[in-house]
């Protein structure tokens, strides 16, 4: 296999190397093609931590995931080479994580976490795309100003919201390789499953549920 044979040549594998096919896989034709891509320096930058670690990753969100950084989608990352490594004390690409802030939506009673880079509430509840009904009250006020794990609390009388949870299948990308053999695929990025919140809006009537709405 793969392994054995990077073992024969002698060929040592670093932190954060990545193999393609992976080590398990069998050699099963001449002229069989292994690519070894070799992790590179970076340094990652999460608000006061810093981290440095070394990557064969491509994107941002794939080397934070080898680096054992957990991200979120909201939040933002982004590479750029140091302009000074003196003064950045850094070798190697730099990654900056721009963490969005943690609030909680009490949408009708019912809390939502959700993450926003949004300084206001008014811009916030645009940006989820929160309809605000004549009648409905909003707390704190739409100009007050977003900050950590803010609640804010939207009332409405005679509706509930409701929250599910549905699993989001993970998208797919073939590319073409000339550098493997012929007939030979490799998953360059597994893939992660995620999920999404979908909401319902029940519409209540002397206690009892009359219709729903997403």
């Amino acid at each position: 296999n793969v392994g054995e044979l990077l073992k024969r040549l002698q060929i040592k594998l670093n932190q954060g190397d990545i193999v393609e096919p992976n080590a398990s896989t069998p050699i099963v034709e001449d002229d069989y093609r292994v690519n070894v891509y070799r992790a590179k320096p970076v340094t990652i930058t999460d608000g006061d931590h810093t981290v440095f670690a070394f990557s064969a990753a491509t994107t941002p969100r794939s080397i934070a995931s080898q680096a054992g950084i957990a991200v979120y989608p909201e939040d933002d990352l982004t590479i750029k080479i140091p302009d000074s490594f003196l003064h950045t004390a850094s070798i190697g690409q730099q990654m900056v994580i721009d963490r969005a802030t943690p609030v909680v939506v009490n949408l009708y009673g019912t809390p939502v976490g959700i993450r926003t880079h949004k300084t206001k509430v008014a811009d916030l509840i645009n940006e989820k795309q929160i309809k605000i009904a004549p009648g409905d009250t909003v707390e704190p006020g739409l100009d007050a100003k977003i900050s950590n794990n803010l609640s804010v609390i939207i009332s409405r009388k005679g509706t509930k919201i409701i929250t599910a949870e549905e699993p989001i299948a993970p998208s797919s990308q073939v590319v073409e390789d000339s550098s493997l053999s012929f007939g030979t695929t490799v998953v360059r990025q597994q893939g992660v499953a995620g999920k999404r919140v979908v909401t319902y809006q029940l519409n209540i009537v002397n206690g009892k549920e009359v219709s729903r709405q997403k």
